[in-house]
């Protein structure tokens, strides 16, 4: 059946169907026939609000024979999105097989990725909700919030902020932002320590550090070891047997945490691979400007634009959020820095919310960190506090709210490792 003369037959004789084929994205790249018919309807409903009249169709495209039909006009969608798809597949498939053949699987393997990238942004469908139907689940969120303190999502380590953020949601795109060396790893390790303290499952994706370097953080977290004497292998007794009893009690626990190190040109393909492998609850990303950009990108910031993109689009579809790290550019230096300062450029717009973390000279000699929400989706405003930052004694607790937001100062209680 002619898919593509049965669509346009549809919409051309029922223009207030077009909204619906709008709606499921659907382009000109899903025509092969009539993508010049398809550019003329589009051209003439942007410009004139609706869908050109029959005769004038009839008078510009004279070779296109209308067919009369009465089925459900996203039939015919989801039929020329299979058919995209399958193009799709088979046109990437016809690369890899060309790098495969040259005897390079490493192109083959960035094809595959590329493959698997255009297709999912291509052909994913619309999610749109009916709020005036949408009653119970509404309900249903607010008795969550109501249960839980107004938490309803994953908490982190911090009640001030938490009473803020109500947590991290699912569906979440996180930048936790710092210069070099002021705590972004061990920021993302502490926090999947309390994560799976509390019985979620969190998965951390190194690409900054191998696998052993996060786990042996894991463990002088979960343990409270003096991270400086654990690394060099000189714990007291007390702290060794400290340490044994924890990795009895992980062991008897059998409760997951997922940490991840693959290092050859992973991409959010890899990401979305992990995902569906392990099935965590939150993900954090060490380094995630690290990540191959898989839609081939040129300049460093677009590669980056990519990257957020398409890891916002695996938080959506999977429903999960997502925690990555990232450096301030040059200008966030000691306290400085904010969402206008980003490496890479005006990146803040693709990110739901964004942490920032300070730490000057003082401030590493107290063990203290300055903490900043930098943006929020919500709009919550500005909110920083300093933690304690102990490494010795693995204590992270709010010591000083600096901002009052309806009356909400200094909330924090110690993290208990």
């Amino acid at each position: 059946m002619d898919y593509e003369t049965a669509l346009i037959s549809r919409i051309l004789k029922n223009p207030e169907e077009f909204h619906k084929v709008i709606d499921e994205r659907v382009t000109k790249e899903y025509f092969v026939d009539h993508s010049a018919l398809w550019e003329y309807i589009v051209y003439c409903f942007k410009n004139h609000g609706g869908v050109p009249p029959i005769d004038l169709v009839e008078h510009k495209f004279p070779s296109f024979e209308f067919m009369d039909l009465d089925s459900p006009v996203l039939i015919y969608v989801d039929e020329l999105r299979n058919r995209r798809t399958h193009n799709l597949i088979m046109e990437g498939l016809i690369n890899v097989s060309t790098s495969l053949k040259n005897k390079d699987p490493q192109k083959a393997l960035i094809d595959v990725k590329k493959l698997l990238v255009k297709a999912e942004s291509e052909v994913s469908k619309n999610n749109v909700t009916n709020v005036s139907e949408d009653i119970d689940s509404r309900i249903k969120r607010y008795e969550q919030a109501s249960s839980c303190g107004g938490v309803t999502g994953i908490p982190s380590l911090w009640p001030g902020f938490d009473e803020i953020s109500q947590g991290f949601h699912e569906e979440e795109l996180i930048m936790i932002a710092a210069r070099s060396g002021t705590g972004k790893s061990w920021s993302e390790v502490i926090l999947a320590c309390e994560n799976w303290r509390k019985g979620y499952v969190p998965l951390l994706i190194t690409r900054e550090m191998s696998v052993w370097q996060i786990i042996r953080r894991f463990d002088a977290v979960n343990s409270r070891l003096p991270f400086s004497r654990f690394r060099a292998g000189m714990l007291t007794t007390e702290e060794y047997q400290r340490w044994m009893a924890s990795l009895v009690e992980m062991k008897e626990k059998k409760h997951p945490l997922y940490v991840s190190g693959d290092t050859d040109d992973m991409g959010v393909t890899g990401v979305l691979s992990q995902i569906q492998r392990y099935r965590p609850q939150i993900v954090y990303i060490d380094g995630g400007y690290l990540l191959e950009d898989e839609r081939g990108g040129k300049a460093d910031w677009e590669k980056f634009k990519n990257v957020c993109l398409d890891l916002k689009r695996v938080a959506q579809r999977e429903k999960i959020p997502i925690v990555m790290t990232h450096q301030f550019s040059k200008d966030g230096i000691g306290l400085e820095g904010n969402a206008d300062t980003l490496k890479f450029g005006d990146v803040k717009m693709w990110f739901d919310l964004i942490i920032g973390l300070y730490q000057d000279e003082k401030m590493r000699a107290d063990k203290e960190l300055l903490l900043k929400i930098n943006k929020a989706r919500d709009g919550v405003g500005d909110y920083s506090w300093v933690s304690s930052w102990d490494l010795d004694n693995m204590v992270f607790e709010t010591k000083i709210g600096l901002d009052d937001i309806g009356g909400r100062q200094g909330h924090g209680a110690a993290v208990d490792y």
